[in-house]
């Protein structure tokens, strides 16, 4: 395991590929569960992602991990009118995420909606700063007011530096 994995986030070294806690499980599936009836009872469509197990250890030729989850579509989609855009996720764990939402955007794709994927970075050790240890919110939230994060401005995922004109290179 590389340095940058062990210090880009407690939070994702601490739970990548291992499943939460059965106890949150039932009331998170409860939860959702609730919610989509309310929603399928005003006629919402409501659609869900393929299951992945996210326990299974993957590799690209620059890094090695274990999955996450697929909890938030919100991190990974953005829907504007009538196209889908798919961001990168930042941790090397949430990397293959987008898997999970492939066969619904497909479809959606065939049926008219234009899909736009960003560039996926390579996610080398030296995209992040391995200073940067979020170890609690209190920290998460410093760490954020300061403006310095754990990923380093060695790698533009898409447009430029001057997209980002109040953080300064190498910050």
């Amino acid at each position: 395991m590389s340095r940058a994995s062990l210090t880009c986030s407690l939070r994702e070294k601490e739970n990548g590929g291992k499943p939460f806690p059965k106890e949150h499980l039932k009331l998170v599936v409860a939860q959702i569960s609730e919610l989509c009836r309310v929603l399928e009872g005003e006629g919402v469509t409501v659609r869900r992602p393929d299951i992945i197990d996210w326990s299974k250890p993957y590799s690209t030729p620059d890094f090695k991990s274990t999955g996450l989850y697929a909890a938030m579509p919100r991190d990974i989609l953005l829907v504007v009118g009538d196209e889908i855009i798919e961001a990168p996720m930042a941790w090397r764990s949430r990397f293959f995420e987008y898997r999970a939402y492939r066969p619904l955007l497909r479809e959606y794709f065939r049926r008219g909606a234009r899909w736009t994927t960003a560039p996926k970075p390579l996610m080398q050790d030296e995209l992040y700063d391995n200073t940067v240890i979020i170890a609690n919110q209190v920290t998460h939230f410093k760490v954020t007011i300061s403006n310095h994060f754990h990923l380093t401005w060695r790698f533009i995922f898409f447009g430029t530096k001057k997209s980002f004109p109040q953080i300064q290179a190498g910050s």
